[in-house]
Formats: structure tokens, C-alpha cells, sequence
């Protein structure tokens, strides 16, 4: 027999439709499986990752105003123009820009 007469598989219709769709479907089913982890995740860490960031910000006013104690963001419309955010001191001791 020949190269050119050997026998190929015959494949129906539908299945070789399938064939051809199973990548997409196998991606698509990665893709969402993934998204839902990293949704899953960042439900869970994202209250940690903003107390983190509030810590580290209260640290810092206090470093740069020590004499200052219970901090509050000051609305936007008591700023100056090009000061994108303060905090005032609760006792009085001064501002943080």
C-alpha cells in the first residue's frame, strides 16, 4: 500500500466540530476558574490590605507631627488649591499635608 492510498480515520461531522472547539472551551474554562481565585482573594485580603495602609499612614503622621493625636481627613473644600489632601490633629497640635 501506498502513502497515498493508506486509510485515514473518518471522523463525523459533530465530533470533528468538537474537536476543534475543545481548546476554546478548555481556555475559557482556565480563564474563569483563575478569575474566580483572584476574585476569591481579593475578597479576603483587601479589608487587611486597607487596615495595612491606614497603620502605615497614621505612622506616618505621626512622624512627621508627634505632638499630634487622633487624626481627621479635612474635606476638600477647606484645602488650598494644589493640596491634594490634609489631616488635622483631633488635640489640636497642627495639620499633616
Amino acid at each position: 500500500m501506498s502513502a497515498s492510498t493508506a486509510l485515514k480515520p473518518v471522523l463525523p461531522p459533530d465530533i470533528r466540530a468538537m474537536k476543534g472547539r475543545q481548546p476554546v472551551v478548555v481556555l475559557t474554562a482556565i480563564c474563569i476558574v483563575v478569575t474566580a481565585a483572584l476574585a476569591l482573594t481579593n475578597h479576603f485580603t483587601a479589608p487587611v490590605i486597607a487596615a495595612n495602609q491606614q497603620s502605615t499612614a497614621d505612622r506616618a503622621k505621626q512622624v512627621v507631627l508627634p505632638a499630634g493625636a487622633d487624626f481627621e481627613a479635612l474635606g476638600e473644600a477647606e484645602l488650598p488649591a494644589g493640596i491634594a489632601a490634609a489631616d488635622k490633629a483631633g488635640n489640636g497640635a497642627g495639620y499633616v499635608f
